[in-house]
């Protein structure tokens, strides 16, 4: 992903959630015991990331068959993330960083950010 997309980890895994595109905290951060009602049961490989220009950048890479359609996926998760000003990027089985050819990769980032692939792949 730091090649790929010019994005650096996060320091902490604590509460890697989408509403951290948004720059809130998963509410499980507060209250453990609870569900934080923000995550999808299809989350996998789920990494809190930095752009280079400071923008935050939550991504999940669910293998395919947690995920037959993709694009079904990315309209649920929206529906969760729009509210917050938050976008969701897609990239198909093919490109996925994780596992390529396994996976599809989700990242949530504010209205605006344009996901830049570096690899010349394009997003």
């Amino acid at each position: 992903m730091a090649l790929r997309f010019g994005f650096r980890p996060t320091s902490s895994r604590v509460g890697t959630c989408p509403r951290y595109a948004a720059g809130k905290r998963c509410r499980i951060y507060f209250r453990p015991e609870e569900r934080c009602g923000w995550h999808c049961d299809w989350f996998d490989h789920s990494f809190k990331w930095i752009a280079s220009d400071g923008t935050r950048i939550f991504s999940t890479e669910p293998y395919s068959i947690q995920v037959p359609d993709p694009n079904h996926a990315a309209e649920q998760l929206l529906e969760r993330v729009e509210p917050l000003g938050v976008s969701v990027t897609v990239i198909g089985r093919e490109r996925s960083v994780w596992v390529p050819g396994n996976t599809v990769l989700f990242l949530a980032h504010p209205l605006g950010f344009t996901v830049v692939d570096h690899i010349g792949f394009g997003a």
